[in-house]
């Protein structure tokens, strides 16, 4: 190492010593430097890179195709949209009739011998012939022990007369019924025996009514006896005198408004009904998730109860709903039922909505052989209250359920940020909505498309009925440039739109079958080959880019300020799009200065400019082959001076020119090659 370093110095000592002694012209020579400019190839793919488009291809060729593809949020069907309360109700069962024992039987006081004949005729064992009378016997009591009063409503009796004497009785015998009202007995009816009645004899009287009378339980008979004479001496045994006549009164089928009675078991019902809100969905079939209602039964009667109270139209496996309640006299009861797995459907009239819940009570009564006090309406107390009921699933008419669609945005600003014009007419674009309905009822949609750029927007509206999910599970709308309302979605994407906004509403309405969780939402979806025509220019512009400070040696800063020098901007060009285009590439110190084509300062900014004609365009639209041009443009040593600083800005931007009527196609491979370099040239002399 150290021989090779006292090598070196030598060398320069000698050739030192020579330049020295001889002293010749100093060494001059030519040199030459080359700086490759950032610049990129416009290429349709990276003026369209973004998610929403694709590349496909077409006879093994690919093209640019929009696959632009979103979707609104799921709107779902929510426990609100399914909930109804039907209104609190409040009803009473009036007891009605009440039925007293089915029939009853009680023997009157007994009428004797003596009381009916004088008793000079009866002292003896023979009876002398005696006259034909008329006797009234004080009056006969007959006493029933399970009522004390009561209000006949509907009901009868009757008399079973017992003639048990030798006596004959001659028609015409009456015997008047009084209610022992004491002190004032009161009629009650007369009861009249038209045929005579023969010694020991049993007759019965006609039935009488008792419709509308009050009575007693205790009955007073006051007798008119024709008894008939007899012509001939009787022999007669004391057991023959001892004989009595007597009645046996009858009540039977006994039905009172009011009474202080024993009240025998009976059973009386009741069917109420509780609207359903007609504003609200008509049910055919309901599944419920949630609801309660509370029963709250007061029996307002003086009689032991056993209720059972249905409700026919909510029910589940084991049935309807039934509550059985045993009820003390003017006990109160609350009863809550949680209807959750109960199902509510029309058991009446299947397949029909509807109006109305039945609550229907039956309830068994008795005062348990007490006399109690009881009238007709007398009732059992039933408040219906409802909390919310809301259903896991609906069948039936549907109210209307309205979906509000969210604004959901496409955003486009990837899609079009290097693109600045208009006229840009995508004739072929279709985009289809895929509105995607899991309710099986059909929906009416109305959505609202808005494109818009920086300066101006434009709308366009879809109105449709989408079909129930059993139907289909989705329904297809396609939008092209013959659906306008009024624009059309060619009109809306001519605009270059940074953005398109859709938001609407869905409403659900009609008969069907809805549940919670089910859901609407809208798939958009633009997936076709970019055929289009330019009516006005476009322009596209690069992102900016730079040379930094590394990109440049020092030593060429150098040669630049301090060498003869020369240098030339070379830009190579292949246009394989089928667009003509005028291309500028702009190079400054500043790099707002890059923004404009204006110069002030050459030695701050260079703007080169070229006129690109376009690619050959085939029989089928597409390009066949590229056209090539080249520009050469030789720098002034001012505009050189801007490659002695750092760091140095270009951005290059694309106007692409109209197509005129012309329809081109785009493959996601055509593009402008693009190839800048500076070449800077130096006569080097060495003193």
């Amino acid at each position: 190492m150290r021989f090779k370093n006292w090598s070196l110095l030598g060398l320069i000592l000698i050739f030192a010593g020579a330049c020295t002694i001889h002293e010749p012209d100093p060494p001059v020579w030519d040199t030459s430097w080359k700086l490759e400019l950032p610049v990129k190839n416009i290429t349709m793919k990276e003026i369209v890179n973004d998610s929403t488009l694709l590349a496909d291809t077409t006879d093994g060729q690919p093209i640019v195709k929009f696959n632009l593809e979103d979707s609104t949020d799921w709107e779902y069907v929510e426990e609100s949209d399914l909930t109804i309360r039907p209104q609190d109700t409040q009803f009473s069962s009036e007891i009605g009739a009440i039925k007293l024992q089915e029939k009853s039987e009680m023997k009157s006081t007994e009428i004797t011998l003596s009381e009916l004949l004088p008793p000079e005729v009866i002292a003896n064992d023979t009876i002398p012939p005696y006259p034909a009378v008329t006797v009234t016997p004080d009056p006969k009591e007959v006493t029933y022990d399970f009522f004390e009063r009561a209000v006949i409503k509907s009901g009868y009796i009757y008399l079973t007369f017992y003639n048990d004497l030798f006596i004959k009785v001659d028609a015409g015998m009456t015997i008047e019924v009084y209610n022992n009202d004491s002190p004032n007995p009161t009629l009650v009816t007369t009861i009249e025996f038209p045929d005579p009645i023969e010694p020991y004899a049993v007759t019965q009287s006609n039935i009488v009514d008792l419709s509308g009378l009050e009575v007693s339980n205790s009955f007073l008979l006051k007798y008119t006896i024709p008894i008939a004479g007899s012509d001939t001496a009787q022999v007669v045994t004391q057991e023959q005198k001892n004989g009595t006549i007597y009645s046996i009164l009858t009540i039977e089928n006994i039905e009172v408004s009011e009474a202080d009675a024993k009240v025998p078991e009976q059973t009386f019902s009741n069917d109420e009904r509780i609207a359903l809100p007609q504003n609200e969905h008509q049910i055919i079939q309901a599944q419920i998730k949630q609801g309660l209602i509370t029963l709250n039964i007061e029996n307002g009667l003086s009689l032991y109860s056993h209720a059972t109270i249905t409700l026919p139209e909510i029910i589940n496996d084991s049935g309807p709903i039934q509550i059985e309640l045993d009820l003390q006299p003017f006990q109160n009861s609350l009863t809550q039922i949680n209807l959750a797995g109960y199902e509510i459907k029309n058991i009446n009239q299947p397949g029909s909505p509807l109006d109305s819940i039945h609550v229907r009570l039956e309830a068994t009564v008795s005062s348990r052989d007490s006399i109690v006090t009881i009238k007709e309406t007398d009732q059992i107390s039933i408040d219906v209250t409802f909390e919310d009921i809301i259903f896991e699933n609906v069948t039936g008419i549907i109210q209307p359920i309205v979906f509000n669609i969210e604004p959901q945005t496409l955003n486009n600003e990837d899609l079009f940020d290097k693109i600045n014009g208009s006229g840009l007419v995508l004739d072929d674009l279709v985009l289809t909505l895929r509105v995607e309905n899991q309710i099986d009822i059909p929906l009416h949609l109305v959505l609202n498309l808005k494109a818009s750029n920086d300066t101006e927007s434009k709308e366009m509206t879809v109105d449709a009925i989408i079909q129930a999910a059993s139907q289909a599970p989705y329904t297809e709308i396609i939008l092209d440039k013959n659906y306008k309302t009024p624009n059309s979605i060619v009109d809306l994407f001519a605009l270059l739109p940074k953005e398109v906004e859709i938001s609407g509403q869905a409403t659900i309405e009609g008969q069907g079958t809805i549940a919670i969780g089910q859901g609407v939402r809208t798939v958009f979806s633009v997936e076709t080959p970019l055929f289009f025509k330019l009516l006005n220019p476009i322009i596209y512009e690069s992102d900016l880019d730079s040379i930094k400070k590394n990109d440049i040696d020092q030593d060429v800063r150098d040669r630049l300020a301090e060498d003869v020098h020369e240098g030339t901007f070379n830009l190579i060009i292949k246009n394989g799009t089928p667009l003509a285009t005028n291309f500028v590439l702009v190079l400054a110190d500043d790099s707002l200065e890059v923004n404009s084509t204006t110069i002030s300062d050459s030695t701050r900014k260079i703007v080169i400019t070229a006129d690109i004609q376009r690619g050959v365009i085939g029989d089928d639209g597409y390009v066949s082959s590229p056209t090539a041009s080249e520009v050469t443009i030789r720098l002034t040593e001012q505009q050189m001076q801007l490659f002695q600083k750092s760091p140095i800005y270009l951005k290059q931007k694309a106007t692409i020119l109209p197509t005129g009527e012309t329809k081109i196609k785009l493959r996601t491979s055509d593009m402008i090659e693009l190839d800048a370099f500076v070449q800077l040239n130096f006569t080097v002399r060495f003193e």
